[in-house]
């Protein structure tokens, strides 16, 4: 389902299902609304985060006053997510710790006692087995600035899947011990780097994300069943070899629900446009799968892949 932002309400606010996201939403300022966010991935528990819109927008996580039953349906069975209190939040995120993985359709209701029925489905899809090709070159490792390297990957297509992709690129953090050696640092073991399309092809089959780390990418894009991605990676801070050495990236690479793709693709245009700080000459279109409300009910499995290059 696709809506349409009117700019008189635009409304950001942060979800913590999984990982913090922006979300433009068009809704009227006269209408409660209620907005939900969650993830299925295999061997992790569904959290669903449901937030209901103050009257009149301008507000989020206004205390939602009925009850609600959350329920995820798989073929002929049934299964109640539980409310958990977090602290800080004015509503609880709903929870199932396990449920069966499989390629059916999944189907999320959301009741709430003042009538209001929400719905969504969406499909877990396979992950890949792995990269084809993983190639690090044209390093530029000097101390003190900020340090970069040419990454190139290949993985092949299945044709029995959608083939939709978010590619996330972490920096391993190594810190210097003092003693002439650099150990994994236990406490900060990640962070973020900046990717930059190296080649044209790349850069017109890719959606860079600023709301999420990382880049979408639809096989539909890719004819001969290989996707080829040329990027350049670069760390957010010059690096001090006294503190710390650039040596290993994590690759996350997760197939995703169509859903999920829409929806982050959608919005990552929205901040394009939004931030260039020109008025719009196209409509914005704001994508939600749910009936009876606005977020996502997505799907994703991941596979992780460690480069060592220094």
């Amino acid at each position: 389902m696709i809506q349409y932002i009117n700019f008189k309400a635009l409304l950001f606010f942060m979800l913590v299902v999984g990982c913090r996201s922006a979300y433009i939403l068009d809704t009227d300022d006269s209408i409660n609304s209620y907005v939900a966010f969650g993830y299925l991935k295999p061997n992790a528990p569904l959290n669903l985060e449901l937030n209901q819109l103050s009257d009149p927008v301008g507000g989020i996580d206004a205390t939602i006053q009925s009850d609600v039953d959350v329920f995820l349906n798989l073929e002929s069975q049934e299964f109640k997510l539980e409310p958990i209190q977090v602290p800080g939040k004015v509503n609880p995120i709903y929870q199932l710790k396990d449920f069966p993985v499989s390629n059916a359709k999944y189907q999320l209701k959301i009741k709430i006692a003042d009538g209001t029925l929400l719905s969504a489905s969406t499909k877990i899809p396979t992950s890949v087995t792995g990269f084809a090709h993983v190639e690090c070159t044209d390093k530029f490792l000097a101390p003190n600035l900020v340090q970069s390297l040419k990454l190139t990957l290949k993985w092949n297509l299945d044709s029995t899947y959608e083939n939709f992709y978010h590619l996330i690129i972490r920096k391993v953090n190594f810190k210097y011990d003092g003693a002439g050696k650099y150990i994994q640092d236990n406490v900060n073991p990640i962070s973020q780097v900046d990717l930059v399309a190296e080649e044209l092809e790349t850069l017109k089959n890719v959606v860079l994300l600023t709301h999420e780390p990382g880049l979408l990418l639809a096989g539909e894009n890719y004819p001969n069943d290989v996707i080829n991605l040329a990027l350049q990676v670069k760390t957010k801070l010059p690096v001090d070899p006294e503190k710390e050495i650039f040596k290993e990236l994590q690759l996350e690479l997760r197939s995703v629900s169509k859903e999920y793709y829409n929806f982050h693709k959608a919005l990552a245009l929205q901040l394009q446009n939004t931030g260039s700080g020109l008025p719009s000459l196209q409509t914005v279109s704001s994508y939600t799968n749910f009936t009876g409300g606005h977020g996502l009910f997505g799907a994703y499995s991941s596979h992780f892949d460690i480069v060592r290059f220094n």
